[in-house]
């Protein structure tokens, strides 16, 4: 849940988040935490984007008083860095194998049967000089 705290001052002790824009936002950060407990990792960090998104049209317009926006923009990042921090690692790259039967550059050089290996040339000279 988005919690928008001050840090005591004269004008922010004033200042209040509006029922509709507090209620907006709390039920965007309640969608990501759902997300998250849920173990749906995709769903909470597309709901963090929302979120974001929210915020800063609410900003932008005018919905969240000026001397709350600083801490209102700081807990909608640090809800989105945990779905962050929740992402599982990138699955690792996959091994190349080395496997000389699907390279066709290296097929003529390796293989030493058919003709034109040497092995016939060879045994075609000795043939010859048995022959005479």
């Amino acid at each position: 849940m988005l919690v928008v705290a001050g840090c005591g001052g004269p004008e922010e002790e004033r200042a209040a988040l509006p029922p509709d824009v507090g209620s907006e936002l709390a039920a965007a950060a309640g969608d990501v935490t759902a997300a998250l407990e849920a173990g749906d990792p995709a769903t909470a960090q597309a709901e963090a984007a929302e979120l974001l998104a929210a915020v800063e049209a609410a900003l932008a317009d005018g919905g969240v008083p000026r001397p709350l926006a600083r801490e209102v923009r700081r807990g909608a990042e640090r809800l989105a860095a945990l779905v962050d921090a929740a992402q599982p690692p990138p699955a690792p790259p996959p091994v190349q194998q080395e496997d000389d039967d699907d390279d066709e550059d290296d097929e003529d050089d390796n293989d030493d049967s058919g003709p034109g290996n040497g092995k016939e040339k060879a045994k075609g000279k000795d043939k010859e000089k048995d022959d005479e």
